[in-house]
């Protein structure tokens, strides 16, 4: 609501001819009241306006960080076939003593126990399988 001197009753008001003529003294006093009052409400006005801006870039920063937060969650929803790698029977490996499948990379988050390094022929004879993770695109010898 925008306070506007023309509206308020006080201000209408034709105070000269209610008092008539006063003393300097008293006019000075009066003139001074009125300026301080003045310099109050343009004050107030001043601090309501950088109040109401700082609560809308608030809120601005608050929508785009909302609107930007779940980018980071969507799925992706394509995805690249896995490579197909060729692995000859001479070709080395990981595998552990529990773990029924062979792994192409030693640091695989499927691994079971400490992994050694062995030929692929030596864990095929183990009856290891590929690991679903890290051996996903392989393409075991012929004979296999």
């Amino acid at each position: 609501m925008k306070w506007n001197e023309v509206e308020d009753d006080l201000f209408r008001e034709d105070w000269d001819g209610v008092y008539g003529e006063m003393p300097d003294p008293v006019r000075d006093g009066v003139e001074r009241a009125l300026g301080r009052i003045h310099a109050r409400e343009a004050r107030r006005r001043a601090a309501r306006r950088a109040l109401l801006c700082a609560a809308c870039l608030a809120l601005a920063l608050g929508a785009f960080r909302f609107a930007l937060s779940g980018r980071k969650n969507v799925p992706d929803r394509v995805s690249q076939p896995p490579a197909e790698v060729a692995l000859g029977e001479m070709d080395g490996v990981y595998a552990a003593k529990d773990d029924p499948c062979f792994h192409l990379e030693k640091t695989c988050a499927a691994r079971r126990g400490e992994l050694v390094e062995l030929r692929l022929v030596a864990a095929l004879e183990f009856e290891k399988t590929p690991c679903p993770v890290c051996g996903a695109g392989v393409r075991l010898p012929d004979g296999a």
